[in-house]
């Protein structure tokens, strides 16, 4: 699929009665992770599916207002493509993934394996969920 935020942003939307219902939870740190080697543009995407929309920073500003404004409380992994890898450079989901800052981890999608992603990952998801910062209320 070329539109992985838009499979994000339908994840995070809270419809009264839905199959996420549940799933976004305010007093809980929320970890994305993507695996692709498509780019999400709307230029870029095959016929009938050009991309979600939107630009890496409105689509973190989504992820932000899902967690009640508290960066601290969401953090991405995100395998994709380099300009290393055979496959597009994913290059508006590395940038989303930047606006994480530490709690953004973006790995390179062509690796034989990714058991040393994944265990590098668990540093960063540790790291915030010591940073955790409890909603009001």
């Amino acid at each position: 699929d070329a539109a992985p935020m838009a499979a994000v942003a339908q994840a995070l939307s809270r419809p009264a009665m839905s199959c996420n219902e549940g799933f976004l939870r305010d007093a809980a740190l929320l970890v994305i992770v993507l695996i692709t080697d498509e780019d999400d543009d709307d230029a870029g995407g095959p016929p009938g599916n050009p991309g979600s929309g939107g630009t890496p920073q409105e689509w973190y500003q989504a992820v932000l207002d899902a967690k009640l404004g508290i960066e601290e409380n969401a953090v991405a992994l995100v395998l994709g493509g380099t300009s290393t890898c055979p496959y597009e450079h994913t290059v508006n989901l590395e940038a989303w993934t930047d606006l994480f800052g530490s709690r953004g981890f973006f790995g390179p999608v062509c690796e034989d394996n990714y058991a040393q992603f994944f265990a590098d990952s668990v540093s960063v998801v540790s790291d915030a969920c010591d940073e955790y910062i409890p909603p009001a209320g």
